[in-house]
């Protein structure tokens, strides 16, 4: 569902990604970690087709991100960790007028929208706007929008900043629901206990580089660590490597 040959991105000059290689099958939650600064927000915004790699290749869905962008478009969905939404609709008109836009009809629409609301436990806040409700509940929403135009690939990007631990274990059975699906859900996170708790796969950046991947107990055992914790700090440490390394692969 997602396959990357020598993907890179320069800015300037500057190498922000570098040979990247992934090749990722649906029904897979891949989490990605790294630090600030290694390159995880730049491969999101070349798999979305939101920049432009300066070489390689990256393909989703076996659509070129280049050639056929636009057609990538439609089977990705993505939850930036800015996400924006309108300050003059409330919940239920945010939803849906997000899914119409999203080639939905209006009735297809608002059905999806009344079932993200009960599944995120929004219903009650429907005719509220955005800044009327908290953060975590803001999220949620976000994410509610996104979730219900139901794409094969999904990218999430730190997707429970600002929510409560009961609604963060909620969304993360979400995700293993997508996974179980049969969804391919890309997610950059800065947290562990997140990574452990959803992902069939962790990819670690540094530098620019993928520099280990694997299922989490492998990549850690792989390392003679005792966590993913200790495994990231040896990789982004300089004692990276190990199998799956440097790209990421599944059958």
């Amino acid at each position: 569902m997602l396959e990357t040959r020598g993907l890179s991105k320069a800015f300037r000059g500057r190498p922000a990604v570098i040979d990247l290689d992934l090749s990722l099958p649906g029904g897979v939650v891949f989490a990605f970690l790294g630090p600030n600064g290694s390159g995880k927000t730049t491969t999101v915004r070349m798999l979305t087709t939101v920049l432009r790699p300066s070489g390689g290749e990256a393909r989703v869905m076996g659509f070129d991100v280049v050639r056929e962008a636009e057609r990538v478009r439609r089977v990705v969905a993505a939850v930036p960790q800015g996400a924006v939404m309108s300050y003059h609709l409330d919940l239920v008109g945010n939803i849906t007028t997000y899914l119409v836009l999203a080639g939905l009809s209006p009735r297809e629409a608002r059905r999806r929208t009344e079932e993200a609301l009960e599944r995120f436990g929004l219903r009650e806040h429907r005719r509220k706007k955005p800044h009327e409700v908290s953060g975590g509940l803001r999220r949620r929403a976000e994410l509610a929008r996104v979730l219900a135009r139901r794409v094969p690939v999904l990218f999430l990007d730190e997707p429970t900043a600002g929510l409560d631990p009961g609604a963060r274990r909620e969304l993360w059975e979400e995700v293993r629901s997508l996974g179980r699906e049969g969804c391919l859900v890309f997610l950059t996170t800065h947290s562990f206990e997140e990574a452990e708790a959803v992902a069939d796969v962790v990819g670690i950046m540094s530098g620019g580089r993928l520099a280990a991947s694997g299922r989490p107990g492998e990549l850690a055992a792989s390392l003679g660590a005792l966590s993913l914790e200790e495994a990231y700090f040896r990789v982004i440490g300089g004692a990276g490597g190990g199998p799956g390394s440097p790209g990421s692969s599944l059958p």
